[in-house]
Order: structure tokens, then C-alpha cells, then sequence
């Protein structure tokens, strides 16, 4: 039986995704972020990326510029369209690869990280999964989805890297306050990684300095592990 509850899941996820495709027509940012940078420093050039929530691929390019084979997936069409077309317009090596895919699809985003993983494998390459600004975005079912794939699919040694908004962040002024956000603990969260999904912690900070942007301050944790 469909329930009231998940139809109403089901439809604060399609405006979710509405508002995301409206927000990516407008909004472009070039400049990795500074997530990118610090996982970049910790990384060897034999990594495979999977960019979560890639978003208008900021830090997707940033990581291919760099001679990292990369996977950038966004729910959003109109965000996959963007960085297809500016695939096309400013490289002439294609060899970076976008998709539309929502986590919550199972089977499928189990089946994309299976033939990235294999990807990976094939080119003697550890895997990472990168996420940025994306596991504050989606619900807890989302979560479990994500981190029971990643738990289920990489093999050991291969890293997840992780940047989101925590519970200290709930009260803080924000630039763009109009759509879904979770507001995560991060110790549960950290416990949740290495106790049920077999990972251990690389590095862990939280705190405020991490991404400035036009006066917002977010209170955020940064999450590096590597799969045992």
C-alpha cells in the first residue's frame, strides 16, 4: 500500500529536484571549491572520482583538469545539460563522463557504481566517491541508500569523501534559504560510517572557515575514510 507518508516523500523530492533545475539556469561557478582542493592533496593521480551531486561541475572539471578520471552525477537535467555543453564547448579530450541519475533510483545508481567500480579496477585505480554540499540536501532514506551502495560496491582501500552541513549550522544566516536542507550530527554520522558500513576515518574537522560565500559562514564537517 502507498502510504501518505511516502507520497508526500515522493513529492517534496520532485520539488526538490524543480527547484535545483531552476536554480542551474542561472547559477554557474567555475572555481573548485575548497573541498576539492584539500581532497586533492590528500589523493595520488591512480584515483577513478565519482562526483555526487555534481552540481554545474565546478570541482568535476577541477578534478579532470588535474588528470583525474571523473564521473559527475546530478539529478538535475538541467545541470547534466550545462556541463555536457560545456564539455563540448571548452575541451577537446572528452574523456570525462556525466550522468543524470537520482541515488534514490536503487538498482541503478547500484548498477552505475558496479561499472565505475569495475572502471576503476580495470585501470588499477582506487575508486572515490566524492560528495559535496549533497548529503545535507537528501533525506536519511537517500543517505542509506548511498552509503549501503558504497559499503556493498567499493573494495578495499577505495575512499569516500564527504562535506556537509552539521547540526551547528541549523541557526546560522544562509544566502540561499528556500530549499530542502538536513541538518546532519556528525559524530552519529561517523559512528554510522565505521561501525555499520566498514570504513575508517583518514581525517575529520568540522567547523566554520571551511567555504565562505557572500557573507555566509557555514558550520560544516569534512569527512575522508577509506574502505577495510
Amino acid at each position: 500500500m502507498v502510504t501518505k507518508d511516502v507520497l508526500q516523500k515522493a513529492q517534496n523530492n520532485k520539488e526538490n529536484e524543480e527547484y535545483w533545475d531552476a536554480f542551474y539556469k542561472h547559477f554557474q561557478v567555475e572555481e573548485e571549491s575548497t573541498f576539492c582542493k584539500y581532497i586533492k592533496s590528500k589523493l595520488v593521480k591512480d584515483t577513478v572520482i565519482v562526483d555526487i551531486g555534481c552540481g554545474t561541475g565546478r570541482d568535476t572539471f577541477s578534478f579532470y583538469k588535474d588528470g583525474y578520471s571523473v564521473f559527475g552525477i546530478d539529478r538535475s537535467s538541467q545541470a547534466i545539460a550545462f556541463n555536457k555543453q560545456y564539455l563540448i564547448n571548452c575541451f577537446e579530450n572528452r574523456e570525462i563522463y556525466f550522468k543524470k541519475l537520482d541515488i534514490l533510483s536503487d538498482y541503478e545508481f547500484i548498477q552505475f557504481l558496479q561499472e565505475t567500480s569495475n572502471y576503476a579496477k580495470s585501470m588499477e585505480c582506487k575508486l572515490l566517491v566524492y560528495s559535496r554540499f549533497f548529503l545535507h540536501s537528501i533525506n536519511v532514506t537517500a543517505e542509506n541508500i548511498l552509503l549501503n551502495a558504497i559499503t556493498e560496491i567499493l573494495q578495499t582501500g577505495d575512499l569516500f569523501a564527504a562535506e556537509f552541513r552539521t547540526i551547528e549550522d541549523f541557526e546560522r544566516e544562509k544566502v540561499y534559504n528556500n530549499h530542502y536542507r538536513r541538518y546532519i550530527d556528525s559524530e552519529i554520522f561517523i559512528e554510522k560510517l565505521e561501525t555499520q558500513h566498514s570504513f575508517e576515518m583518514l581525517e575529520f574537522s568540522k567547523g566554520t572557515g571551511f567555504s565562505p560565500f557572500k557573507g555566509e559562514d557555514p558550520f560544516l564537517a569534512r569527512v575522508f575514510a577509506k574502505k577495510i
